[in-house]
């Protein structure tokens, strides 16, 4: 890394190689199911958390008082910020080399459009990528889930889940 000025600013050069970042940058983990599905028990349960980054919606539902809020017209704006605190991760290792080793995508994600960016994005900057979907019982995610979301739009999500295509690395967890 060289650091050079620009009018009294610090310019980082990046100067290291693409596997010296494929080290430091490991992998990207999205993580995808019907809400209640169990998506952060298993977060918790199966990634060192140490020198990982979560990027979830639903820290952008968090009201001034803490509380989760979730709103459907808050809910395009959420994922954007995901999103965008996601590139922004990922570019910070390709230009720097410094942040998390893995970034763990913690939405639903059960649309293409919704999972592709962040595929997209990471295979762009050489990022291994690994999707994991947890998949269980309707009654039990209605149940369970943090949220309050009704069994109906449980079980909409689930019939309406796009299928990965089959070239992306995908593990279905029963839960």
């Amino acid at each position: 890394m060289i650091a050079r000025l620009n009018q009294g600013r610090p310019i980082l050069s990046n100067r290291l190689s693409a596997d010296i970042r494929r080290e430091i940058m490991e992998e990207v983990i999205c993580v995808r199911g019907v809400s209640g599905a169990g998506k952060s028990s298993w977060i918790k349960d199966n990634i060192i958390m140490e020198d990982t980054e979560i990027c979830t919606a639903d820290d952008y539902h968090v009201n001034d008082k803490g509380e989760y809020e979730f709103t459907r017209e808050n809910a395009g704006n959420a994922h954007n910020k995901c999103l965008r605190k996601f590139a922004g991760l990922v570019h910070l290792h390709h230009m720097t080399g410094m942040g998390p080793k893995r970034v763990v995508v913690d939405n639903t994600n059960m649309r293409m459009a919704e999972l592709a960016p962040y595929v997209a994005l990471a295979r762009a900057y050489g990022i291994r990528v690994r999707i994991v979907h947890i998949k269980c019982d309707i009654k039990k995610a209605a149940a369970r889930n943090l949220h309050g979301v009704p069994e109906a739009t449980v079980e909409y999500m689930a019939e309406h889940c796009e299928d990965c295509p089959p070239w992306w690395d995908e593990e279905i967890v029963e839960n």
